[in-house]
């Protein structure tokens, strides 16, 4: 592994320790009853940054940076359907505090999921498919160019579920959802870059999709405190 991309890894795991630390203090925070789930989406959201976590420490023992790239699909693959299923809770939240559903007092992660299954399976085998696009061609076993069409399209496909479902309905979720997209676009982007620069911003990619959202999430619950 390069110097720079060793130090960019190290760096990483400093900040999400901190930014995991300050997501269990979120837990303690308490909650009105219509404000609770965030409890649950900051809770699916620890969950992401432990398993981005766990993978970071192991990045600092592969020294070939193409075994590197092809690790962090394994990541990826356990870690973008939560990230995923967590952005769309969120903004379900939003669109129930803001007016949209007005049928119940409180909204809960498993209503939720019962009553969006279809949507969820629909976002996450595009998931999927975007991630196993990335890493046949990272194995050699597709065209990179190939498969940047491909998995651009999925994610395409995959967020455009999330914006017609949950995101379009107030300003603030599509805010914060044009701001999702174009990270997770980036990665496409480094995808097609050297091994150096791939890997080095897909850790500070990593930093912003995961653990700043992390951050924002606390920040909602901290100026929700019950």
């Amino acid at each position: 592994m390069s110097a720079i991309v060793s130090s960019a890894t190290k760096i990483s795991l400093g900040v999400q320790a901190i930014t995991g630390l300050l997501g269990i203090y979120g837990l303690t925070i308490p909650l009105a009853p219509k404000d609770a789930i965030l409890r649950q989406v900051l809770g699916l959201e620890i969950i992401v940054q432990i398993i981005e976590f766990v993978f970071y420490l192991g990045f600092l023992s592969i020294l070939n940076l193409n075994s590197l790239t092809q690790e962090r699909y394994y990541d990826w693959f356990l870690s973008t359907p939560v990230m995923l299923f967590t952005i769309s809770l969120y903004f379900f939240y939003v669109n129930f505090i803001e007016g949209q559903d007005k049928d119940k007092d409180t909204i809960g992660l498993l209503d939720f999921a019962k009553n969006n299954s279809k949507q969820i399976f629909g976002f996450i085998i595009l998931n999927f498919l975007m991630l196993l696009f990335g890493f046949l061609a990272e194995r050699g076993v597709m065209d990179k160019m190939l498969a940047f069409v491909l998995g651009t399209a999925a994610l395409c496909g995959s967020f455009g579920i999330i914006y017609e479902n949950y995101a379009k309905y107030s300003e603030k979720t599509r805010k914060i959802f044009w701001a999702m997209f174009g990270i997770w676009a980036l990665y496409g982007a480094a995808f097609l870059c050297p091994p150096i620069v791939k890997n080095v911003s897909y850790t500070i990619l990593d930093i912003f999709a995961k653990n700043f959202f992390g951050i924002f999430l606390y920040y909602i619950i901290a100026n929700k405190a019950f």
